[in-house]
C-alpha cells in the first residue's frame, strides 16, 4: 500500500485519490488518534506528534475585564466605605455603580467557568 504526505509539511494525508502535488511512501505510518495527534513524515520516518491544545483567548479577555471592572468598582467602593465608617449617608450614586459593576464581573465569571 501507498501512503500520501504534504511535501511541505510532511503531514500524511489520508486518501484514496492522491493528488499530483503529495509525495507517497510505502513505509506504513504507525497508529494513532487523528483526532488528538497527527503523523507527519520527518528524515525517511513517520513521526506521531501529539496536539497541544491553545489557551483559549477568551479567557485571557474575560480575565482582563474582570480586572477593569475591579479597578472602576475601587473608588466608589473606597468612597462608600469611608462613608459607612464616618457614619455618613452613602451615595447612592456609588451604590448602583458598585452593584452593575459587580453584576457585570457576576456574568463574565459564568462565561469563564462554561469554557
Amino acid at each position: 500500500m501507498t501512503y500520501h504526505y504534504s511535501p511541505h509539511t510532511g503531514e500524511l494525508i489520508a486518501t484514496d485519490n492522491p493528488a499530483d502535488w503529495m509525495v507517497s511512501t510505502d513505509s506504513p505510518p504507525p497508529e494513532f488518534d487523528n483526532a488528538t495527534a497527527g503523523c507527519f513524515w520527518r528524515d525517511g520516518t513517520w513521526v506521531v506528534v501529539q496536539a497541544t491544545p491553545q489557551a483559549n483567548p477568551r479567557i485571557a479577555a474575560i480575565d482582563a475585564e474582570i480586572l477593569a471592572l475591579e479597578a472602576k468598582a475601587h473608588r466608589p467602593t473606597r468612597d462608600a466605605l469611608a462613608a459607612l465608617a464616618a457614619q455618613q449617608p452613602v451615595d447612592l450614586t456609588d451604590a448602583a455603580k458598585i452593584t452593575e459593576i459587580s453584576e457585570a464581573i457576576k456574568v463574565l465569571r459564568i462565561e469563564r467557568a462554561a469554557l
